[in-house]
């Protein structure tokens, strides 16, 4: 079944027992100020951990200006990347940075600097343009987090907040668990929780 960014929103606003909207541009308070949190929200969990079902593999091109430096060569992240994971070639020095547009001078874009030329392969977490494709339990995790974040606005109930946070840890800890029994098996479990992996973003 597909979910839409509306379901996750309900689903978030459903756990303070707020009123569902029909659309993140409702005119509603509920709506106001979930469209705003969730953006940020989306990313910052998807960000937090390399969840498989949010992976992407994707080749780089690099930009024809060099710069002086050992990081000499630069491959522009598309706009839906949020966190790379591996490079190849594998010997590859490289680091994430921000750089100003060459089209308007004006914007920032996220580039990798590498000390290898032509191209090269990345691995990373993607910002997917609708959530159906993600895992059921990443879902769930995503619309907690939100509620978690709604609660100072839409309640002032202290209790039913830690309530949720204790919610939303306990959803991220069952998500990596999933999610890494299928990528490795119980060793990559036990390793995430025992790292701080299961615990809050």
């Amino acid at each position: 079944m597909a979910v839409t960014f509306v379901d996750l929103a309900n689903e978030a606003l459903d756990f303070l027992g707020a009123s569902p909207i029909q659309s993140l541009s409702d005119a509603s308070a509920e709506a106001r100020v979930t469209a705003r949190a969730l953006p940020r929200i989306f990313d910052r969990v998807l960000r937090s951990y390399p969840w498989n079902s949010a992976v992407i593999r994707l080749t780089l091109t690099a930009l024809d200006a060099i710069s002086e430096d050992a990081l000499a060569h630069t491959f522009v992240l598309p706009d839906e990347v949020l966190r790379v994971l591996d490079v190849w070639p594998e010997e590859a020095a490289w680091r994430v940075e921000s750089q100003l547009s060459a089209d308007d001078g004006v914007s920032w874009h996220r580039v990798i600097r590498a000390d290898v030329s032509g191209s090269i392969r990345i691995r990373a977490v993607r910002r997917p343009a609708d959530p159906s494709s993600l895992d059921p339990l990443l879902s769930g995790l995503i619309s907690a987090e939100l509620a978690v974040a709604l609660a100072a606005k839409l309640t002032e109930n202290t209790s039913r907040m830690a309530t949720l946070m204790d919610f939303a840890a306990r959803l991220r800890r069952d998500a990596i668990a999933a999610d890494a029994m299928e990528s490795g098996g119980e060793e990559v479990v036990i390793g995430g929780l025992v790292g701080g992996l299961g615990g809050r973003v």
